[in-house]
């Protein structure tokens, strides 16, 4: 079975065994939502009992930890969703470990490489880096004009002075 990191527990919330996960993954809700099986890397399972969202941040109840002490030994631990968990997708819509190294080109040149994805409020943003610099760029219409996943590759349109 195929795991894709979905956050990384970084701290407990309270005397209940609450995590607070750093999470860097899409679908936020979808990810976190009640009753879904979530893995440690060891192959651990958790389900979720109830999630409340905080930006990127998110305060977890797993059904199996019921104490602060419990939740302790939980710190610094990345969480893995089962890649036979993700909903499919509609056409152009795409998941972030999907984008991550694809390569980015500009008019046949390649300018980078996607190294982060990253969802703000106002839209979702990549990360390229190449040798000379790191740059986030809108994964929006506007700039993106073709993703081609199977071929790891992305076509943009910057405007002048972008880089």
């Amino acid at each position: 079975m195929t795991r894709l990191k979905i956050g990384t527990i970084t701290k407990t919330i309270g005397l209940q065994g609450v995590c607070r996960v750093y999470s860097n993954t899409d679908f936020l809700e979808e990810r976190f939502k009640k009753g879904n099986h979530l893995y440690l890397e060891d192959g651990t399972r958790l389900i979720v009992e109830k999630a409340t969202f905080k930006g990127i941040m998110v305060h977890v109840k797993f059904k199996e930890i019921n104490s602060i002490e419990e939740a302790e030994k939980y710190r610094d631990i990345d969480l893995y969703v089962s890649e036979d968990d993700l909903h499919t997708l509609k056409e152009d819509e795409y998941y972030f470990y999907e984008l991550k190294g694809c390569a980015v080109f500009e008019n046949d040149q390649k300018i980078g490489i996607v190294t982060e994805v990253i969802e703000s409020p106002a839209q979702t943003l990549l990360r390229i880096e190449n040798e000379d610099q790191s740059f986030l760029l809108p994964f929006v219409k506007a700039f993106v004009m073709d993703v081609d996943i199977e071929g790891q590759r992305i076509n943009v349109k910057l405007i002048e002075g972008f880089l």
